[in-house]
């Protein structure tokens, strides 16, 4: 199974689809299960934004992240070759907690702006998100392996759905197709991190992520976000 880690712009998943096998036929994303009939729909050709006019009306878009995300997938979803079966693998309960830390994330976001930043908060915040996505892989690989053909491809699979599904017999080629450059993703790393009895990280560094991820959110503000995303991949080098 080939793994494309990929980050949330058009360019990127565009740069993804390039990568996928002709041979592919299973392809899963990064959504959640229940989202599937909508992902086959747009796959289709179905007007995006009735789509999306449909799943915000059934509260499947909730916050700006989940129509980003749905954005950056056009690009993939528009190119996929006929015949390619299209599934969200995330199990449902613990994609509903990750848009719950991410709403809890713009709360501390909001907070930061005004100065107050508790690096403990940010920290115990990540922590319990990298918890829930330990917690979901075994129920995520066995819908992935319940469903893949002989050829699949897999979008963002975390680490360790990585090697659960190695375990379970799969060959895994991971490819990075854009590595993530957001501080919130470099601080979510770090703090994955310490989970798994890594190195501490200590306030200093917390407290940096976050000032770095306030001036990021500002030039979402100006530039709007793929733009922004292109330009602080620039300065990350």
């Amino acid at each position: 199974m080939r793994v494309l880690l990929t980050v949330e712009t058009r360019s990127s998943k565009g740069r993804a689809a390039r990568r996928l096998d002709p041979s592919c036929r299973c392809l899963f994303l990064d959504l959640p299960m229940d989202q599937t009939p909508y992902l086959r729909r747009l796959a289709e050709g179905e007007d995006p934004e009735g789509v999306v006019r449909e799943m915000e009306s059934r509260g499947k878009v909730r916050i700006p992240e989940d129509l980003q995300e749905l954005r950056a997938l056009g690009p993939l979803l528009r190119t996929l070759p006929r015949g390619v079966r299209i599934f969200g693998y995330r199990d449902p309960s613990s994609y509903r907690v990750s848009r719950e830390t991410a709403e809890v994330l713009l709360r501390l976001t909001l907070k930061a702006k005004l100065g107050r930043i508790r690096a403990g908060e940010w920290k115990e915040v990540l922590r319990r998100e990298v918890e829930n996505r330990r917690e979901a892989v075994g129920l995520e690989a066995d819908f992935i392996a319940s469903r893949a053909e002989e050829e699949n491809a897999c979008l963002d699979a975390p680490p360790e759905l990585i090697s659960l599904l190695s375990e379970r017999g799969f060959e895994m080629e991971v490819e990075t197709v854009d590595p993530p450059c957001r501080p919130l993703d470099l601080l979510l790393s770090r703090v994955r991190e310490e989970v798994l009895g890594g190195r501490e990280v200590g306030e200093g560094e917390v407290e940096g992520l976050v000032r770095e991820h306030l001036r990021f959110v500002d030039l979402v503000v100006e530039r709007g976000y793929e733009r922004a995303y292109e330009l602080w991949k620039l300065r990350a080098g």
